[in-house]
């Protein structure tokens, strides 16, 4: 997994979990409320070798701001994903195979149409 995918995979797993997050997840709960996703209680490190760091989550909850960030990332992951593109291809080379048919058998029946009646 990229690291792109993997930051959007970890906060949307903490936008979407049940209660409080893991602790290995406090660092994307304290991204989120400071960017107004989720509203929250936390402490932060003022030691020099962590300082910022979320050293403890008190309370969290997510916002409707972001529910609909979530809903963004989880179609954003989608849209990355091998599923999403084969099923794009496929979607493509079947319009092109069923054009192609409709033309193949529009002729073969305009060609019958004319045998038959004798024309």
């Amino acid at each position: 997994m990229s690291a792109s995918k993997s930051f959007k995979a970890t906060y949307l797993r903490v936008l979407l979990g049940q209660g409080m997050p893991d602790k290995a997840d406090w660092w994307a709960a304290g991204e989120l409320i400071d960017n107004g996703h989720a509203e929250g209680l936390m402490q932060r490190s003022m030691s020099r070798a962590n300082h910022g760091a979320v050293q403890n989550l008190i309370s969290f909850s997510v916002t409707l701001k972001g529910r609909m960030f979530a809903d963004d990332l989880a179609q954003e992951l989608y849209r990355q994903s091998w599923r999403y593109r084969l099923v794009k291809v496929l979607i493509g080379a079947g319009s092109f195979a069923g054009g192609w048919l409709v033309g193949v058998s529009t002729e073969v029946g305009k060609a019958y149409v004319l045998r038959v009646l004798g024309l």
